[in-house]
C-alpha cells in the first residue's frame, strides 16, 4: 500500500498497492504498543498509498474561516460535543476499528490567511448510508479513491503533532518532483485513539510521552494533469 517513507524534498521511488487500503491494518499497528521512546525528538514519516475504493465518514461538521479568533474555538467545541455526547454510539455500520478522522472540507481562499472551510469530527462507515440513515445533523463524506501522500506523526501532544503533521507535509508535496497535490480535503487521522463501546469513549493506550496521528492529502503524478 506504501512505499518507503522519503525526508522532504525526495520523490518517492517504487510503489506496491496492497489488497487493502483501509485504516485498519494502520491502526493495529499503531495499538500493538510502542518501545521506550521517552528520550526521543518527535519524528514524521511520509510516504505514498493508494486507496482502492472510496471510503465513507459520517459526523458532524462546522463551517469556519481560518485566519479569524472564532475558528479554533468552533473546531474545539464540535471535537469536546462529538465525544462528550457520545455522538459515536449512534453512527450505523461503523468499520472496526473505530478511529476519529478529521476532515477539511470546501476550502475557500479570501486572501491572506483567511481561508474558509468546513471542518468535520466522524468515523469510518463500512459503506455509504442514505440520506434517511444519516442520524439527526449529521453528514457523510467520501474520501475518493486514489493517491494520498501520508505523514505519520509521533510527538509529545496533539498541538504539536498537528503542527509537525500540517507543516511537514506540505513541504513534502510542494518539493517533491514527482507528486503533487489535488483535491479539496485534508484528513487527520489520530491513530492513538480507538473508541471503546462498553465505555462509550475513546482511549488511547497509555503511552506517556508520545502522541500519534496521520495528515493524508490526495496526491497525483505531475505528469497526469
Amino acid at each position: 500500500m506504501s512505499e518507503s517513507a522519503k525526508k522532504p524534498g525526495q520523490a518517492p521511488e517504487s510503489y506496491q498497492p496492497k489488497a487493502k487500503p483501509e485504516i485498519v491494518s494502520m491502526a493495529e499497528q499503531a495499538q500493538a504498543g510502542a518501545l521506550d521512546d521517552t528520550k526521543k525528538k518527535p519524528s514524521f514519516q511520509v510516504d505514498i498509498f493508494h486507496i482502492d475504493r472510496p471510503l465513507y465518514a459520517v459526523g458532524r461538521a462546522v463551517r469556519v474561516t481560518h485566519g479569524t479568533p472564532e475558528c479554533f474555538p468552533a473546531i474545539d467545541a464540535l471535537i469536546q460535543g462529538f465525544d462528550a455526547d457520545d455522538v459515536t454510539s449512534v453512527i450505523p455500520n461503523k468499520a472496526s476499528p473505530i478511529i476519529p478522522f478529521g476532515v477539511g472540507l470546501d476550502h475557500i481562499a479570501h486572501g491572506g490567511d483567511l481561508i474558509e472551510f468546513t471542518y468535520m469530527r466522524g468515523v469510518l462507515v463500512r459503506e455509504r448510508p442514505a440520506e434517511d440513515q444519516l442520524p439527526e445533523g449529521m453528514i457523510c463524506h467520501t474520501i475518493p479513491a486514489g493517491y494520498y501522500a501520508r505523514n505519520h506523526v509521533r510527538a509529545k501532544n496533539i498541538g504539536e503533532a498537528l503542527g509537525i503533521a500540517y507543516i511537514e507535509l506540505d513541504r513534502w508535496v510542494e518539493s517533491s518532483e514527482e507528486w503533487e497535490g489535488c483535491g479539496n480535503s485534508e484528513y487527520e487521522v489520530y491513530t492513538s485513539s480507538v473508541y471503546i463501546p462498553e465505555k462509550k469513549c475513546f482511549r488511547r493506550p497509555k503511552w506517556p510521552q508520545w502522541f500519534e496521528m496521520e495528515k493524508w492529502c490526495q496526491v497525483r503524478r505531475r505528469e497526469e494533469v
